[in-house]
């Protein structure tokens, strides 16, 4: 079973794949290259650190977007389980 924690990383990893991969979303952000797509591929598996998301609302908005989106799906499989 799923916990939270491994939700929000699974949203998280959504997030960033759906605003264009690690690379795009380090430019997004103002970080440097090559280094800044580093550090937004280790969020793939640590998840979005915190002041990430409160510094850029957008970045928040997507991963709650997909978060929605997530729980969505779980909702449908259950109900196809059922």
């Amino acid at each position: 079973m799923a916990t939270d924690s491994d939700n929000d990383v699974t949203a998280h990893a959504a997030a960033i794949d759906a605003l264009g991969g690690p690379s795009k979303l380090a430019r997004r952000l103002g970080y440097s290259m090559p280094g800044g797509a580093q550090r937004v591929t280790n969020w793939r598996s640590r998840g979005i650190p915190s002041v990430v998301l409160l510094e850029n609302a957008w970045l928040n908005r997507e991963v709650r977007r997909q978060l929605q989106s997530a729980a969505q799906a779980d909702g449908e499989v259950r109900d196809e389980a059922a």
